[in-house]
């Protein structure tokens, strides 16, 4: 992360200097798993979308 944070310095202000304490995936997590439901005005992206 501090490597990407070097070579991306919006996201390095973004993050103020903290980093997490651990990531979630963003791939390979099926429908419905993270997302059981919905908002108005909420639109999926990516495989979600489907």
């Amino acid at each position: 992360m501090q490597a990407i944070m070097a070579e991306a310095p919006h996201l390095a202000r973004r993050m103020a200097g903290n980093m997490p304490p651990s990531f979630e995936a963003i791939a390979g997590v099926p429908y419905g798993w993270r997302a059981a439901a919905s908002v108005p005005g909420l639109f999926r992206i990516g495989d979600q979308a489907r």
